[in-house]
């Protein structure tokens, strides 16, 4: 999936000189869906490395929409808030947001409280709680509950936050960066599919470009198989896993190649053994 949404917004950050990061795997954890966790820790790095500056998350279901939105002119009078996110839409709370497509402004000592006690509340969780959650539950193993706890318990905080309409960002509506949730589509490769139709003819119309994404190299198909694996098993691939899963890839594509491998991955003895 990150694999077709990449191609939106490495060519948007092209096109306005942005710096464009990815991550495929595990920060922590144990099973895919754990993943959701490594944006705690992407954060927590870039303050690490120095970096003083707005910083935009994005899920791997997230694109750009519009490649002459003017993000620069966007954030131009909005150097005082620590962040900017969109509001869920179930309580109307001022903490009840959506994190998975929000800007956060590194520059600023709020944004950096948030990102250490965010990091801080996660290491609270243990290995064993991990393992035992191999499927999302909804309780205290939710990167954005623990968001949430984290306004919620700190009412001042909302002085620093700016909310944005789901019209502009985080929904499949959104004029800006769109977002195709699970909700849209519970099929791994129908979900994949229609993230890469409709982010081609969103290049198509844009910038131009008409000739879909070259087939999938041998390497390509590899790193591919490398992010499966880590995503399901939290391992690398032994020898037979790329002998068996990269020629899938590169002869079936994208959607039906990702899905053929983690569906595969998630069938295996080796992944039912780690459930409790």
């Amino acid at each position: 999936m990150l694999a077709a949404t990449s191609r939106s917004v490495t060519a948007y950050c092209q096109r306005h000189d942005f710096r464009y990061e990815a991550y495929v795997g595990l920060k922590r954890g144990y099973f895919g869906w754990h993943a959701s966790f490594n944006r705690i820790y992407i954060l927590r790095e870039l303050i690490d490395r120095g970096y003083r500056g707005w910083a935009v998350y994005m899920d791997a279901d997230a694109f750009v929409a519009d490649f002459d939105f003017d993000l620069r002119g966007f954030l131009a009078d909005k150097d005082r808030y620590a962040g900017i996110f969109t509001p869920s839409g179930v309580t109307g709370e001022y903490w009840d947001i959506n994190n998975g497509i929000f800007l956060i402004n590194l520059a600023s000592p709020v944004a950096h409280k948030i990102v250490s006690d965010w990091y801080d509340l996660f290491q609270i969780v243990t290995d064993e709680q991990l393992r035992n959650a191999p499927d999302w539950t909804n309780d205290f193993l939710d990167d954005q509950g623990i968001l949430q706890k984290i306004f919620r318990e700190w009412p001042a905080v909302k002085d620093d936050l700016f909310y944005v309409s789901h019209r502009i960002i985080n929904s499949i509506e959104a004029s800006f960066l769109k977002q195709f949730m699970r909700g849209h589509e519970p099929d791994l490769g129908k979900r994949i599919r229609s993230i890469e139709t409709m982010i081609q003819e969103l290049l198509s119309a844009a910038l131009g470009l008409h000739q879909p994404p070259a087939p999938f190299s041998k390497e390509e198909s590899a790193e591919i198989v490398v992010g499966a694996y880590q995503g399901v098993l939290n391992r690398a691939p032994d020898p037979l896993g790329i002998e068996t899963y990269v020629p899938h890839v590169a002869a079936q594509g994208r959607a039906d190649g990702v899905a053929f491998v983690v569906e595969s991955l998630l069938a295996s003895d080796e992944f039912k053994a780690r459930r409790p």
